[in-house]
């Protein structure tokens, strides 16, 4: 029997598309869910309100649509899991809200929300990656990896160096956020 490596597991080769294809598209799914309701909390932190159900909501319904696609076409290595993966975002979602703190002032929202709005495009980012690598099987290329985390470090540089920003040098703490939300992300999903 042959056999295809997936991230540490072993699948007969007869399952392994499958199985890649569904991976691939949960990781996918889970990342742009989690750049969607980072958007959300976003732009509900620049406005100083709350953040707007139907934004959410919306996002989350997207995610359990994929979810429920990818295993209905079967082959998941896991089925059933979409709840925990939006827990995780929720979490992702309120770490990294955490780590901004936003303040009062117009100015200092408007900072935190920019670097709320860069942790939702690095997290899909690097799920993103991970899927690409899924649906071929591959090992994840650390070149794409490397890539989302300089963008991330670029752009949350210029996020403080062009507003006035509550918290300065908190890079390091969001990457830790999105980074740990992507690998749980990814364990639950393998």
């Amino acid at each position: 029997m042959t056999i295809a490596v997936l991230l540490g597991r072993v699948l007969p080769a007869d399952a392994a598309t499958a199985a890649q294809k569904c991976s691939a598209t949960e990781a996918k799914s889970a990342g742009k869910s989690a750049q969607k309701q980072l958007a959300c909390v976003a732009k509900a932190t620049g406005a100083g309100v709350g953040v707007d159900a139907p934004c959410s909501a919306a996002a989350a319904a997207k995610l359990t649509a994929a979810f429920a696609k990818a295993e209905a076409a079967g082959g998941c290595l896991v089925s059933g899991e979409v709840g925990q993966v939006a827990g995780l975002i929720g979490g992702l979602m309120q770490t990294a809200t955490e780590v901004v703190a936003s303040g009062i002032a117009a100015d200092r929202r408007k900072c935190a929300a920019s670097k709320l709005g860069i942790a939702g495009k690095a997290a899909y980012g690097w799920l993103n990656c991970h899927a690409k690598a899924l649906g071929r099987g591959l090992a994840t290329d650390v070149a794409c990896l490397d890539a989302v985390q300089a963008k991330l470090d670029a752009a949350l540089a210029a996020a403080e160096h062009r507003l006035v920003c509550m918290t300065q040098g908190d890079a390091p703490a969001m990457q830790q956020a999105v980074a740990a939300a992507t690998a749980d992300i990814l364990d639950v999903i393998l």
